[in-house]
């Protein structure tokens, strides 16, 4: 016992052969090379005219419909993007970039800075520890909730 807490070492047989390093993997994970469709669906949570890619700092403009600009800013766009064309990228078949929020930065569906797919690829590859703790969390809410229902029926009675 360390502490209050026992220590227990994973039986770690059950996860494969040794690599040749002599280390055994914990999960098995083909690294992607670029973030999938299934993760971005994960994360994407909005649409924007105009958005920066807080990874790389990429400015994506959709012009699909230029009427939505005010007066000169899709032309300061455009000459920026003239001066800048790895920073500043129009797209010409659409008025909404789909974008989210990971790790408190916005990052851009499909930048090309492609940052986002080691945050896919750190939970694939830790996948079952998310899992065994997802599952102790929501096992410990459940009893935590019969608790608190248990004490209000009984605040209940003495009502």
């Amino acid at each position: 016992m360390i502490g209050r807490r026992k220590v227990c070492f994973r039986d770690i047989s059950k996860f494969g052969e040794k690599q040749k390093d002599g280390q055994i993997p914990f999960t098995e994970i083909n690294k992607l090379e670029k973030a999938s469709e299934v993760f971005w669906d994960a994360i994407i949570n909005a649409g924007s005219l105009v958005i920066t890619c807080e990874f790389c700092g990429r400015t994506y403009f959709g012009s699909y419909s230029e009427g939505w600009y005010d007066e000169g800013e899709l032309e300061d766009l455009r000459a920026s993007a003239k001066k800048e064309p790895d920073k500043y990228i129009e797209l010409y078949d659409t008025d909404s970039i789909s974008w989210g929020y990971i790790d408190g930065r916005q990052a851009v569906y499909s930048c090309a800075c492609n940052n986002v797919v080691k945050y896919e690829n750190w939970i694939w590859q830790h996948r079952h520890l998310i899992s065994q703790y997802l599952n102790k969390r929501v096992k410990k809410m459940k009893e935590d909730l019969k608790a608190e229902q248990y004490v209000t029926s009984q605040l209940k009675e003495v009502e």
